[in-house]
């Protein structure tokens, strides 16, 4: 398994795996991160997500470590959406 929020991961290919998802509403996907910046930054400047800011076959989350980390990502994401 692979964060698909990485440095290394552009951002069009982010753009198209959630056009595959959003294509594939039938199915509920959860994508996790314990890069929530980059995640916030994407959500912020692509045009795949609705008007409302999400697609509601995508849950969005992150993962932590500990409870610091978690402390740290959980106030970024909230950001999201």
């Amino acid at each position: 398994m692979g964060d698909l929020f990485h440095e290394d991961v552009p951002f069009t290919y982010i753009d198209t795996v959630f056009k595959v998802m959003s294509g594939a509403n039938w199915h509920t996907f959860q994508v996790l991160t314990k890069r929530p910046e980059r995640m916030l930054k994407w959500t912020r400047q692509t045009l795949v997500l609705n008007e409302h800011g999400y697609l509601p076959n995508v849950w969005l989350g992150i993962t932590t470590e500990d409870q610091h980390t978690y402390n740290e990502r959980i106030e970024i994401f909230h950001k999201i959406g």
